[in-house]
């Protein structure tokens, strides 16, 4: 008898144990009290009924394991002292075995009839084990993708960064120089600076946007606070409105993908005004102001001042005055976001012109979020600053308070390197001719490679009509391409573009200009219409 249940006790446990796991699983999942994914344990040992099933066959199956692991110690211990050549060890160490095995016996028991959260979950599961996979960032997923392919012909065409002819992003020679004289001044240290600044890079950066003689600042109705590019401009910017009262803002169709993220971050109600004609391709003024006149008051209006992100399609000065009366008429709050000063004409102050309207002619309150990322190619120093103007001067000193405070409570305190690249260029008279030489260099770069992919496109009867990539202004061409041709240009072509149709113009040279050519006829033609547009 004995000899039977030696047998019999060790398969029931391997029957019992894993048919308790999964009746009280399967009864878990039935109730939606777990999903299927490893462990089960944690619900299934917690949650009724589930867990009376569980802890009953588990406690049975325990006293199946400790009855088996009891006979076979006085089943050894017998034989031991039967056996004369049998010392002490031999008994020490059945014990042992004994002792370890109505250890796991009780232990099983102790999981069945204990909530697991607390014995299972704190040591084997995350408590962040059911946290949502995020969509990639699409213009660094594809440069990702990019970097990965092995194809020799392969361009790119998404990432938003100023190329030169051989397809390198450099650091401007004017750039490198200040930083060799930064590196040899014992004055400059690594302390930290205001929260809000470096006062020279923000009054600097002030009088760069808003231009030298401006009423606004000579009032002193005007300030600028140094942020991490435009993007962080953006964020202390709207968190300011936010805390203040204002909770609509609207974005034009389409715009830069950022925009959307900040405000449902920071809270705002998003609307969006039309911009784009995808049929004519070219601003849609009408529906503009259309939306724009029946916009609540106080809502918050993202503008793009120039180089509009992604259409290139800008108003002229006659529509930027109309949308300047409305926004006056309207209560509206313009907020403008300019990355590309210099870059969209080739002058710093016609491109600051919309801005520079709305101030001083049109006598609006607003607020600029600044980058010198693309202007300066300071790209990872994350350089930039938020500008506001309002009506009275007894404002600013307040507005700069609760700015120290977002600031404070978000990163702190701004970078030092490259506010001081920034300052020292834009204050004095040298460096700064020398920069305003070299955005114009960029400019005329990109200028021509709209004019050269406009003209080969042309010589190969691409089907549809291209002058709006030479009617555009700035680092990126709208192309209307539709989603299906652009997955067809990465997949098939290994040329890299966003799924709107967006391209860098600064990526096309004269060297990949008839391949870039070719490939978008190639998919132009063969992919006119995508069903899902």
């Amino acid at each position: 008898m004995i000899e039977r249940c030696l047998y019999t006790f060790p398969l029931s446990v391997c029957l019992l144990v894993p048919l308790a796991y999964f009746l009280s699983f399967i009864v878990a999942v039935k109730l939606d009290h777990s999903k299927f994914e490893f462990p089960f344990l944690s619900r299934s040992s917690t949650d009724s009924p589930e867990s009376c099933i569980y802890s009953q066959i588990i406690n049975f199956a325990s006293f199946v394991l400790f009855i088996t692991i009891y006979i076979r110690y006085r089943q050894l211990s017998q034989l031991i002292r039967n056996n004369p050549t049998c010392g002490k060890k031999y008994s020490q160490t059945n014990f042992l075995f004994f002792f370890c095995g109505i250890t796991t016996a009780f232990s099983m028991s102790i999981i069945s009839n204990f909530p697991v959260r607390k014995i299972i979950r704190r040591i084997i599961m995350s408590l962040f084990r059911n946290i949502s996979i995020d969509p990639p960032i699409e213009v660094f997923h594809l440069t990702e993708l990019f970097n990965q392919d092995t194809n020799p012909s392969k361009i790119n065409l998404s990432i938003g960064v100023y190329q030169d002819e051989n397809g390198k992003t450099l650091t401007l020679p004017l750039v490198r120089s200040v930083e060799q004289r930064m590196a040899q001044d014992l004055t400059l240290t690594k302390n930290y600076l205001k929260v809000t600044g470096l006062d020279s890079f923000c009054t600097a950066s002030l009088k760069l946007i808003l231009g030298e003689q401006s009423l606004a600042i000579i009032e002193n109705r005007a300030c600028s606070i140094q942020s991490l590019s435009g993007t962080g401009a953006l964020r202390i910017g709207l968190d300011f409105l936010y805390r203040n009262g204002f909770r609509i803002a609207y974005v034009s169709i389409p715009t830069w993908g950022n925009h959307e993220s900040i405000l449902q971050t920071v809270g705002f109600e998003i609307r969006k005004y039309r911009y784009w004609n995808k049929e004519k391709l070219t601003l849609d003024i009408d529906g503009f102001m259309a939306d724009l006149e029946s916009a609540p008051e106080k809502s918050v209006i993202i503008l793009h001042a120039c180089s509009h992100n992604p259409t290139g399609c800008d108003p002229t000065h006659e529509q930027w005055k109309r949308i300047s009366e409305t926004c006056k008429s309207r209560q509206l709050i313009p907020f403008f976001d300019i990355a590309y000063q210099g870059l969209s004409s080739g002058d710093l102050d016609v491109d600051a012109w919309a801005i520079r309207y709305f101030v001083h002619e049109a006598k609006l309150e607003l607020f600029v979020a600044q980058s010198f990322a693309k202007n300066f190619g300071l790209y990872n120093e994350r350089i930039g600053h938020l500008v506001s103007v309002f009506k009275s001067c007894d404002i600013i000193s307040k507005f700069r308070t609760q700015m120290a405070t977002i600031i404070r409570r978000n990163y702190s305190n701004p970078p030092a390197h490259g506010a001081y690249i920034v300052a020292t260029i834009l204050t004095n008279p040298t460096l700064y001719n020398e920069w305003k030489t070299h955005v114009r260099t960029m400019y005329e770069r990109i200028h021509a490679m709209r004019q050269l992919l406009y003209s080969k496109l042309k010589q190969l009867d691409t089907p549809g009509t291209w002058e709006h990539i030479i009617q555009q202004t700035g680092m990126f061409a709208y192309t209307g391409l539709n989603p299906r041709q652009c997955q067809t240009l990465i997949q098939q072509h290994h040329v890299y573009v966003m799924s709107d149709g967006r391209i860098n113009v600064c990526a096309i040279t004269s060297k990949n200009v008839d391949e870039i050519a070719q490939k978008f006829n190639n998919v132009i033609t063969n992919y006119v219409d995508d069903p899902k547009l």
